[in-house]
């Protein structure tokens, strides 16, 4: 698949401009990629994953357990029925059709696996 690209102007003072096309000829690049690649890796290093206290990974799953015993069950025929007043759409354009006849495919197995 495709990426996308977005074009953005910037107006950069000229010794930056010059400083910033020395560096891409030093790394035998041209100055567009430079700064998409110096573009990229600040904003990795700004991105900061923090792990999350134990307790309150306890309370989301208090939280979710008592979601889950709050909605109930369905019964398989309640939920085929459910499924049944439904109606089918197109799959998202940017899907892969191959992926998409994958994933019909083990849906129509699982529903012949079930009475």
């Amino acid at each position: 698949m495709a990426r996308t690209m977005r074009r953005f102007t910037l107006r950069l003072p000229e010794t930056l401009f010059q400083r910033l096309e020395l560096l891409a000829d030093s790394e035998g690049v041209s100055l567009n990629q430079y700064l998409i690649y110096s573009l990229t890796q600040h904003a990795a290093r700004a991105y900061r994953v923090y792990p999350v206290p134990k307790d309150e990974i306890a309370s989301q799953h208090a939280k979710y357990d008592e979601l889950i015993e709050a909605l109930g069950t369905v019964s398989d025929r309640d939920f085929d029925a459910i499924l049944a007043e439904g109606e089918p759409v197109e799959s998202d354009a940017r899907l892969d059709s191959e992926l998409v006849a994958r994933i019909e495919a083990k849906i129509s197995n699982a529903k012949k696996s079930f009475p």
